[in-house]
């Protein structure tokens, strides 16, 4: 697990995280309490979606998740794109808007994307666009780092939020419109709780180096206090 923990700390240490949430990382109270965050927001205009856009800029990170069809076909059909920043929580609906500034913001290494199991949004969005994301934090490889193995998002949600996420949803037919009150709620969930993941997988990360760090020095006085006895009886 130490070992994990040297290369999050180095994946880390080269995220460009902003200071907002650096700061937040490091706070002492335990969390961003994203049980609080209002309802989302269903998106079907381009004036909103440039919102979204400016605002995630502004703050610096968002939370990213995807809904896509991908049977008997090898281009991802995107269905639904859900984004949470500086406490909103927005479903994109990519019928009705034009995705290309959102796409845009996604390949920005300036904005830092929190997403879980990246691997096919990622695909997704430089199918689309041809860009690939950049600065991206991935909740399940930073939690397998952290000894939670291959982790569903789910559960990291329930173990570091202590909330337990509804799973009704999972295989809807997210191509079909309208989409349903649950089906809206479910995808906003996918984005609620990432950025108070990332949170507590960067604390628990922190203690656990803090951890190592002291049983190093630990070990290092034994050693010493063995030498000095040694040194006694010579």
């Amino acid at each position: 697990m130490f070992r994990s923990l040297r290369v999050l700390n180095r994946c880390t240490a080269h995220q460009r995280f902003p200071r907002s949430f650096a700061k937040a990382v490091a706070a002492k109270d335990a969390s961003a309490d994203a049980a609080l965050l209002p309802e989302g927001e269903l998106v079907t205009t381009d004036e909103r979606l440039q919102y979204i856009c400016d605002k995630a800029r502004a703050h610096g990170t968002m939370a990213l998740d995807t809904e896509f069809h991908l049977e008997k076909t090898y281009f991802i059909h995107l269905a639904l794109v859900q984004v949470a920043v500086d406490r909103e929580v927005f479903c994109i609906d990519p019928f009705e808007v034009d995705t290309r500034p959102l796409e845009d913001v996604i390949a920005d290494g300036s904005v830092c994307k929190l997403l879980h199991a990246a691997g096919m949004d990622a695909k997704c969005f430089h199918q689309r666009s041809g860009q690939a994301p950049k600065n991206v934090f991935d909740t399940q490889i930073g939690g397998g780092m952290l000894g939670h193995g291959n982790s569903a998002y789910g559960e990291l949600v329930e173990h570091y939020a202590g909330t337990k996420l509804s799973k009704g949803a999972t295989m809807s037919d997210w191509l079909k419109r309208p989409l349903l009150p649950a089906q809206i709620r479910y995808a906003e969930d996918d984005v609620r709780y990432l950025e108070e993941v990332t949170m507590m997988l960067l604390r628990a990360a922190a203690r656990a180096a803090a951890a190592r760090a002291a049983a190093a020095g630990a070990d290092a006085l034994l050693s010493l206090s063995r030498w000095a006895r040694s040194c006694r009886r010579s």
